[in-house]
């Protein structure tokens, strides 16, 4: 009930009114509920939180020089801990994204963020500390744990492989920036959730009509062609994607390939 909100949030001016407000409330309070409960499970804060800070970003990475702020990273003495939560699941009965909610939106940062530290600190660290992304989402994880997975590579091999895996993994941010620039001025088929439905689509074994579905919504929500302000419809007007079609034959492609550069796994196979 309304009663049982807070007074400095009822009372802000930011909340809906009457029944609207109370259900926001709830849907708010069980998220970061469920936020609290992983953090109680996670054995990484078991003595406390580290302290979180944002770090600075200034390199060359072949011709380009990055630069930039990455926010949320927990400071300890060996390791950096790069913190990202995902509260709000769409499903009315999760509290918390799963793994499987996240899209190339979530995904292509996360690995922006950890790469670019990595990188960064291997160039300038006489000892560079470890990078770990901590992700808090709901069940089990595969793709979120390859970082690790990469980090803890590097760290047990040889001065040469430390080399390799490095220069595999500028080339992948290096693709990834290639692939902003161009869009500057010829923007390829790309929109993060419909993109990313494609690729799970195939991982299905088909298109499941998840694609056009998250496209253009079909139950009365708000499809990714629609979301605000409304650069997405600006771009591909009324094309709804459907299988078999050039426009989503490129879509997939453009995917597929995106896909290719923020999976680290593939990388560590020479090294299993």
């Amino acid at each position: 009930s309304l009663e049982k909100i807070p007074a400095w949030i009822r009372l802000s001016g930011r909340m809906p009114p009457g029944r609207a407000g109370a259900a926001a409330w709830l849907k708010e309070k069980a998220a970061c509920e469920a936020l609290l409960a992983t953090l109680d499970e996670s054995a990484v804060f078991a003595k406390g939180m580290p302290l979180a800070r944002g770090l600075d970003i200034d390199f060359m990475i072949e011709e380009c020089r990055v630069t930039g702020r990455i926010a949320h990273v927990l400071v300890t003495e060996n390791e950096w801990r790069l913190l990202r939560v995902f509260p709000n699941s769409k499903d009315e009965k999760k509290a918390m994204k799963s793994e499987n909610d996240l899209s190339f939106s979530e995904r292509i940062s996360m690995f922006l963020d950890w790469a670019l530290l990595r990188l960064q600190t291997a160039e300038k660290e006489s000892e560079p500390p470890a990078i770990r992304l901590i992700a808090l989402v709901a069940g089990e994880t595969d793709w979120l744990g390859q970082f690790d997975r990469w980090d803890q590579v590097w760290f047990d091999s040889d001065a040469n492989t430390r080399e390799t895996l490095l220069s595999d993994l500028r080339t992948r941010v290096v693709a990834l920036l290639d692939f902003w620039r161009a869009a500057q001025s010829k923007p390829a088929w790309y929109f993060p959730k419909t993109s990313w439905q494609t690729v799970k689509g195939v991982a299905r074994g088909g298109n499941d009509g998840s694609v056009a579905s998250t496209w253009i919504s079909t139950q009365g929500g708000i499809g990714e062609r629609d979301y605000a302000p409304g650069y997405a419809r600006l771009l591909a007007g009324e094309l709804d994607f459907s299988m078999g079609t050039p426009e989503h034959i490129e879509l997939f492609t453009t995917a597929r390939q995106l896909n290719s550069w923020i999976d680290l796994d593939s990388a560590m196979d020479a090294y299993a």
